[in-house]
């Protein structure tokens, strides 16, 4: 039978297994491989009262090595989000193998985006991928920018420019901003609303694919507002939208003032990826 550096055998769960888990966490160091690219799994967790513990497992602890999670994107912000989320995994994205990834994303739906993403660049390096689509959903514009929230280049080109350049993130901040308070202005009825009348969120579609056939998805939202003017705009962190979306919930701040904790905690993207990664560690339970 094997073990893991802490001593625990690593198929039945005997032996020492505090020493495995990352802080303080109750589990059982346990290794599974799957027939599929040999990917090592969480056999079984321990439960903590009535709660299975968090799967958030220094596999490097345990196994000499992280498992490799492929992030379909080329955005760094966004690797650095799913890197503090997925402690314990080696996260890499294409640009990182030199591997040329630009597919093109048709879906009419954050679901849909995100599968095209996860599918394409599975094709390439046939591993686990986790694919994303998110934006920000202001319900002054309908919902909008919404899917075309990378490309969005102001009332005028709602889906993006006609030759597919991305403007400035300060300049989309500007017209968005704009846009919302003319929309206000024009006479928009906001009583329903669920955050006044700049009211506004962020979705999260997130896919977790093994293979075109086997796939996990979650969809998360995080409420919030926007700033009334750029002037407004505050925070160094995070990246995108996040200077002009200010969180009631949690002081006034802004997206960006949050701590990388702090957002991971609450944000869409950071409720998908741990509704995601709780139905794997479900499924071998």
């Amino acid at each position: 039978m094997g073990k893991g550096s802490c001593g625990q055998n690593l198929f039945t769960g005997k032996g020492k297994s505090r020493e495995c888990a990352q802080d303080s966490f109750p589990t059982i160091c346990g290794k599974k491989f799957d027939g599929q690219n040999h990917l090592p799994t969480v056999l079984k967790r321990r439960p903590f009262g009535r709660e299975f513990v968090p799967l958030e497992i220094h596999l490097k602890n345990c196994y000499h090595f992280a498992m490799k999670i492929y992030l379909a994107t080329g955005n760094i912000g966004k690797k650095r989000e799913f890197q503090e989320i997925l402690r314990g995994f080696d996260v890499v994205i294409p640009s990182d193998e030199k591997i040329e990834f630009e597919p093109e994303e048709t879906g009419e739906t954050f679901y849909e985006n995100s599968m095209i993403k996860a599918r394409e660049l599975w094709k390439i390096v046939r591993a686990p991928v986790i694919a994303d689509d998110s934006g920000l959903c202001v319900d002054a514009l309908g919902g909008a920018p919404g899917i075309f929230s990378s490309r969005y280049a102001g009332p005028d080109f709602m889906r993006g420019l006609p030759d597919g350049k991305k403007i400035p993130q300060d300049e989309q901040n500007r017209l968005l901003l704009e846009q919302v308070s003319a929309a206000i202005k024009s006479g928009i009825d906001a009583s329903l609303f669920p955050n006044g009348p700049r009211s506004c969120r962020y979705a999260c579609s997130m896919v977790l694919l093994f293979s075109p056939e086997r796939f996990f998805i979650a969809q998360e939202t995080m409420e919030g507002a926007l700033v009334e003017s750029l002037a407004l705009a505050r925070g160094e962190g995070g990246f995108g939208y996040d200077p002009i979306v200010e969180l009631p919930y949690m002081g006034g701040r802004t997206v960006a003032q949050l701590s990388p904790e702090e957002k991971n905690s609450i944000s869409h993207r950071g409720k998908a990826s741990r509704a995601v990664v709780s139905q794997l560690a479900a499924s071998f339970s």
